[in-house]
């Protein structure tokens, strides 16, 4: 979140709509929380305001097994995205999630494979990123909160119908709208759905 505030002060911007994929709609709802008056909107694509690890154990597994997979990768011995991904299928199945992974595979200096995302510290606090918590007094009253607009997959178990009075609880006005056949990938599954409903979010 502070990142986030860090980066829109570098490029001048007062305000934004902020859009984000699970991790990435944390850290949309959080700097909405934190920074009221930097988020005009937010979207927040198949994730919830709840801690994963303790509420969607099933859900969080399989993040956890995707870094995994991506620590275990040999970078010194990769010799290409091809090769990479050949070595990916052996612990993840799902050919659009190891392609989503490697859009972080970039090479480096001296050609050699590396990742474009701090992978150690992703997997090393992967219990801190499960959670969505603050300090007593942290954040502002709710009632100030941006429109925040949740979009999840029908065949993901991320944002479950469980999971509303959590959403409600930071974001008493959320709307929730769901892409029929799409997973928590669902800028993948259904690239032309989610623009439809995306478009239509940041648009009213």
């Amino acid at each position: 979140t502070e990142d986030m505030v860090a980066f829109m002060n570098s490029k001048n911007v007062e305000s934004a709509a902020i859009m984000g994929h699970s991790l990435g709609g944390k850290v949309a709802m959080a700097t909405a929380l934190l920074h009221p008056e930097r988020v005009e909107r937010v979207v927040a694509l198949d994730i919830a305001p709840i801690d994963y690890e303790t509420k969607a154990p099933e859900s969080w597994r399989v993040i956890v097994q995707i870094v995994d997979a991506m620590s275990k990768l040999d970078l010194e011995t990769v010799q290409g995205r091809a090769h990479a991904d050949r070595i990916l299928k052996q612990w993840i199945r799902n050919a659009g999630i190891r392609q989503h992974a490697m859009q972080n595979l970039k090479r480096g200096p001296g050609g050699k494979w590396r990742w474009r995302c701090n992978l150690d510290t992703i997997a090393s606090w992967l219990h801190e990123l499960s959670k969505f918590e603050f300090k007593e007094g942290e954040i502002r009253s709710s009632d100030q909160a941006c429109p925040v607009h949740l979009v999840r997959g029908s065949n993901s178990s991320y944002v479950l119908d469980k999971f509303v009075c959590s959403i409600l609880h930071y974001f008493p006005q959320a709307n929730l709208a769901t892409i029929e056949d799409a997973g928590h990938w669902l800028h993948v599954d259904q690239p032309k759905k989610f623009v439809k409903v995306v478009t239509e979010a940041l648009d009213r």
